[in-house]
């Protein structure tokens, strides 16, 4: 376990990218001080939830079923939330349980390298004392399109067509409007 102190990242397998291992920080503050800590165990966290100050646990890059559970283990977490935090294709909610509120939000990110749009899901517990967040992303189809359009080739296929743009706008036109009806199938919009 690495410590800083006194300073102010069934999952299904087709939805995430595993590149990068799941990484656990512990953020322990109240109003004189501040405590972060690199987590390698759960279990670790325990005591600091049962302690006057305000504890964030933040899990990035959750990628297995068996991380999720081991959470929901140390803390109790209702069955119901376990499934909505293992199934990234969750539309925004607001849920409360007894002991606890629980919310997952979306968040986009654009990689102006890659050209790439993530979706990040967030799923937040909030109980006394404690937040646990949790991070679980997956890649937006446009990002093969965008990939595409952002190279800077001089022989192009349909660069000198004459109908060269307008079959590129009706495409990007038709893809757009079918992320939004696929969108609203899942519910999310």
């Amino acid at each position: 376990m690495k410590t800083k102190t006194n300073q102010l990242d069934a999952l299904p397998a087709t939805t995430l990218t595993v590149d990068t291992l799941p990484t656990i920080n512990l953020i322990d503050f109240d109003a004189q001080q501040v405590t972060t800590t690199d987590i390698t165990d759960i279990a670790d966290c325990i005591p600091f939830i049962h302690t006057p100050t305000v504890t964030w646990i933040n899990v990035d890059n959750v990628h297995t079923p068996a991380l999720v559970e081991q959470i929901g283990a140390q803390f109790n977490f209702h069955p119901l939330m376990l499934e909505d935090i293992k199934h990234t294709e969750q539309r925004p909610k607001y849920e409360e349980y007894d002991d606890c509120i629980f919310i997952v939000l979306k968040m986009l990110d654009f990689n102006a390298h890659t050209h790439a749009i993530t979706i990040e899901q967030l799923s937040l517990v909030l109980a006394p004392h404690y937040l646990i967040s949790l991070f679980s992303s997956i890649f937006l189809p446009l990002t093969l399109l965008a990939g595409i359009f952002g190279m800077n080739f001089r022989n192009f296929p349909g660069l000198d067509a004459n109908n060269g743009l307008p079959i590129t706008l009706v495409t990007m036109l038709m893809l757009g409007i079918g992320m939004v009806l696929f969108f609203k199938y899942k519910r999310w919009i």
